[in-house]
């Protein structure tokens, strides 16, 4: 089973890097959409932490992770 998600990095208001990670995200996204949505997270005054808020887009990555189960009955 593979699971895509998408980290997106900000710069805060105190200069400090915060991190949202969307989990099951759509792996069809485009840079543009990602754009418009680290915007809208800026811009909605929404995501407060103890980092401060997010202030400036850093970087955007798809993480896939492939998990492998092991048969434990042999």
């Amino acid at each position: 089973m593979i699971r895509n998600d998408i980290r997106l990095s900000f710069i805060t208001d105190s200069n400090k890097t915060m991190t949202l990670t969307v989990p099951r995200a759509n792996t069809a996204l485009t840079d543009a959409q990602v754009v418009t949505a680290m915007n809208g997270i800026i811009g909605s005054n929404v995501v407060i932490t103890s980092a401060g808020e997010p202030h400036t887009r850093k970087g955007a990555e798809l993480v896939s992770t492939e998990n492998t189960v092991f048969d434990l009955s042999a």
